[in-house]
């Protein structure tokens, strides 16, 4: 039994050694998210995965995919005359 607990306490202690002696990846940020988002509101600012406009080659085509789909037409207003002042 004690042969048996300790090739499980060693195996646990080499898992912990592995597991400390390996770094980890960590995911890349964008160093300014609030200029990002001022500017590309609908994109992902927060990391450079899909999404962002800085690192993702396919961004303005995946934006520019349904821009008008559901059928809406933009809001255009008629310019105004200009108003004629009489002179007194």
């Amino acid at each position: 039994m004690s042969t048996i607990k300790a090739t499980i306490e060693l195996c646990g202690a080499a898992l912990v050694a592995v597991a400390v002696a390996t770094p980890s990846q960590a995911q890349a940020v964008i160093s300014e998210p609030g200029y990002c988002a001022f500017f590309y509101p609908s994109a992902n600012c927060q990391n450079k995965g899909p999404g962002n406009p800085y690192t993702d080659p396919n961004f303005r085509q995946r934006q520019n995919a349904g821009t008008w789909s559901t059928g809406e037409t933009p809001v255009v207003t008629p310019k105004r005359p200009p108003r004629r002042r009489s002179a007194s």
